[in-house]
């Protein structure tokens, strides 16, 4: 196993603070810690590597390379016990040829239908792969993964990122009231993550501010500037925009520790589809704060009601909820103590075990 090569093909620029880059990264440096020769091979420009693994938290001995041709690289490459990992859709073909040229194929499949081309695309990668790696049931279900299948084509289920025990364990936390002079009689309601695209309703947050106890404030991590600023106008125009801040954006190992300074945890998803699981409710679990989230089916397979409260996506509601929770100190507690230990069921472990099993069975 040790000498076993895997080959991370992506497009991605892995200088991006983005979730995917997160992904690709965390699982190299987890294989890569766990024995296996890894290299992520890039088609673009990711600048300063030390940067690059200091912005996620990655440590371990794995390669990272650009090569403007996976087709060359992988006809360079080719051998008999190397294994291809692929989680970008669009690079279905790249995983076709590398099964022709006799790489032992393992897919990731984070979605299935958000748009046109992945409705083709997804599926595609899937046929040509030797093995599956699923985010969600509801993935695996779709894609009709069986017990019967699997003889046919290894799967796991895993989380898109596991945390690992020092993270878990950790306890820096970012101080917002020191940082934005908040008394500490304000409860603080915390977003963090991007707002763009078809996910999530930044707005939903500010318009909740007005039905919420006026201890509740809402702090926003993550935006583009031009994101903040019509969010400040709704604000303005709503008469809240004294109790909404924002704060800059962050990398992707900063997360936990802008979670944990949190009193409560939001999050105002209104779209989540089989394999729309938000990576950031891992850290939002691992923070040990209680959390107000949409209530999806996709997402339920990390939440539960012992750890966060889940509510339609109405500015109602999560009024309601913040000031409930505003209002009772020790359910706060309690359901923040819940979702630490739940956790650990999403652990950097637990998914590289996953994992390696489906490489092991696709190298047999």
């Amino acid at each position: 196993m040790g000498m076993t090569e895997i080959y991370y093909l992506t497009r991605a620029k892995l200088s991006l603070r983005r979730a995917h880059v997160h992904n690709i990264l965390r699982t190299a440096d987890a294989l890569s810690r766990s024995g296996y020769a890894v290299t992520v091979v890039s088609t673009e420009l990711f600048g300063d590597e030390r940067a690059v693994r200091e912005q996620n938290g990655v440590m371990g001995p794995f390669r990272m390379m650009r090569d403007k041709s996976l087709a060359r690289f992988l006809f360079r490459e080719r051998s008999g016990r190397a294994v291809c990992y692929v989680r970008d859709p669009g690079l279905w073909s790249m995983a076709l040829l590398a099964r022709m040229l006799g790489y032992r194929v393992v897919v990731e499949l984070h979605g299935n239908r958000e748009s046109v081309g992945k409705r083709v695309m997804f599926p595609l990668l899937y046929r040509v792969s030797h093995g599956a790696l699923f985010i969600t049931e509801r993935l695996r279900e779709w894609y009709g993964a069986t017990a019967k299948s699997a003889k046919r084509k290894p799967y796991a289920v895993i989380p898109c990122v596991g945390l690992r025990d020092d993270e878990i364990i950790a306890r820096d936390i970012f101080d917002y009231r020191a940082v934005f002079g908040i008394g500490s009689e304000k409860i603080l309601a915390v977003y963090l993550g991007g707002g763009a695209g078809k996910y999530y309703d930044m707005s939903l947050l500010v318009r909740a501010l007005p039905c919420t106890d006026e201890r509740v404030v809402m702090i926003i991590v993550g935006l583009k500037e031009e994101e903040r600023a019509g969010l400040r106008l709704t604000a303005e125009h709503m008469g809240v925009a004294e109790r909404l801040y924002f704060q800059e954006r962050f990398f992707p190992a900063e997360t936990l520790s802008y979670a944990r300074g949190a009193d409560i945890l939001v999050s105002p998803k209104v779209w989540a589809p089989e394999g729309g699981v938000s990576a950031k409710y891992y850290a939002y679990l691992a923070a040990g704060r209680v959390i107000i989230a949409t209530d999806t089916t996709t997402d339920r397979e990390v939440l539960d009601d012992a750890c966060a409260v889940l509510v339609e996506a109405t500015p109602e509601a999560f009024g309601s909820a913040m000031t409930e929770l505003a209002c009772d100190d020790a359910r706060r507690t309690r359901m923040g103590a819940h979702g630490l230990k739940r956790a650990e069921a999403f652990s950097e472990r637990v998914r590289t075990e996953r994992v390696i099993g489906v490489i092991q069975k696709v190298l047999i």
